[in-house]
């Protein structure tokens, strides 16, 4: 019998054929886990995902809170080899969620955003916590910053990172002269206005004493993170009706956006309404007044829920039942402190979840009667404002804002 014998050529493509095989059987089956094999956790982890250095190597543990401890549902562990996310331990906590954009649960493995809607009566506060990051929008009226100070000691804060007072009405700035005073605050932003009220000159005496660092809204964004930004929207200065400068502020965390609007009124939203004004939870502006909250504005807005900070029988009648028949047209889910007292509400950047059980109805609306859509505050002082502007109010020109998070490194043994 004569041997049978391969040519070069085709042994050579006899090998090429094998190679090929091996590579594809290899891709097919990288994905998949052998039977029982468990993840390796290394003794290098990242607390906190986002966290980073500029070596292009992982980031160690970045500590969030006092004493080196992590804040509660803020830990989340990754593995630097197969990038699998672990519970800190505690396990993987729910929360329930009845107003929601979808039916998956928040997660403690995901980083949340609570945005509290504090119950000042008729006026407005608003408390953010982030992480390691804290946020102020108003401090309700003078009365109301013990309150307002306490509530946000109780969430744990050592230090506001960012301030915002919307516009110098008394029932938006009388309080932060309390916080200011209570707690380290980085950065205030504000509408630049002066007003010739004791309520002003309290609450910017308080913050240029503290050092603060105080300038006045102009368009900006602050990347808090990857995933978190706070824009500062710029609408008008200078208008002669106050509710007119308020600062306008949206939180972006992922796919959940935050809309505040002070009390701004229809002539000035129609302003920004090519803004990027689009936002899931909106705070009705002006305390769901009738001269605020235009169809237009709203229908750019879009919004899935909305919360009213207003009092139980004010004087001005909100909220208006011209503004509640207008916002029942984007969404049934509105929701009032006077109803509900402080409104928390949290989500991941995916889903949230609304801390509050009484919707309002039309049934809410001019519950003490029409009322005055006036908010002037004739609070005058008995000095003339220049003798203590330069000194105590005129803003630094081009000030340097930082109120980046700095992390605290630690090794994991």
């Amino acid at each position: 019998m004569n041997s049978f014998k391969l040519s070069d050529k085709t042994k050579i493509i006899i090998v090429i054929c094998i190679a090929v095989f091996e590579i594809a059987f290899i891709q097919f089956n990288k994905d998949k886990p052998r039977i029982a094999e468990r993840p390796t956790v290394t003794s290098e982890v990242i607390v906190n995902e986002h966290v980073s250095d500029n070596s292009g190597e992982p980031a160690r543990a970045e500590v969030i809170g006092d004493d080196n401890q992590p804040k509660t549902g803020d830990v989340v562990v990754e593995e630097n080899a197969a990038s699998q996310k672990m519970s800190d331990g505690v396990g993987e906590t729910d929360f329930s969620i009845e107003n929601t954009s979808s039916d998956t649960k928040i997660s403690s493995e995901d980083k949340t955003l609570d945005v509290h809607y504090l119950d000042v009566g008729q006026a407005d506060a608003v408390y953010i916590g982030y992480g390691d990051f804290d946020m102020v929008i108003d401090g309700g009226n003078n009365e109301d910053g013990p309150f307002v100070v306490d509530y946000i000691k109780r969430q744990g804060v050592d230090t506001i990172e960012l301030l915002v007072a919307s516009h110098a009405h008394e029932d938006h700035i009388g309080g932060l002269d309390d916080v200011l005073e209570a707690f380290p605050v980085k950065t205030v932003i504000d509408s630049g206005e002066v007003k010739d009220t004791i309520t002003y000159r309290d609450y910017m005496k308080s913050a240029k004493q503290r050092g603060a660092t105080v300038i006045e809204d102009d368009t900006r964004n602050f990347k808090i993170d990857q995933y978190m930004t706070v824009e500062i929207i710029e609408a008008v200065d200078d208008d002669k009706n106050t509710n007119n400068n308020s600062v306008v502020v949206k939180l972006t965390y992922k796919d959940v956006s935050f809309l505040f609007t002070g009390d701004l009124e229809k002539e000035i939203e129609e302003k920004i309404l090519t803004k990027g004004i689009d936002a899931t939870i909106f705070k009705a502006g002006h305390h769901g007044s009738s001269t605020s909250n235009s169809d237009m504005f709203l229908r750019r807005i879009q919004p899935e829920a909305v919360i009213i900070s207003a009092g139980a029988g004010n004087k001005y009648g909100h909220p208006h039942s011209e503004a509640l028949a207008r916002l029942k047209k984007q969404t049934d889910q509105i929701f009032g402190t006077w109803e509900n007292g402080s409104i928390i509400v949290r989500t991941d950047g995916i889903n949230y979840q609304i801390d509050a059980e009484e919707i309002v109805t039309m049934e809410d609306a001019n519950a003490s009667g029409l009322g005055s859509e006036s908010d002037d505050y004739n609070e005058t002082i008995e000095v003339p404002i220049d003798s203590w502007f330069e000194k105590i109010v005129k803003p630094a020109k081009n000030p340097v804002v930082d109120i980046k998070i700095e992390p605290i490194v630690i090794e994991i043994n």
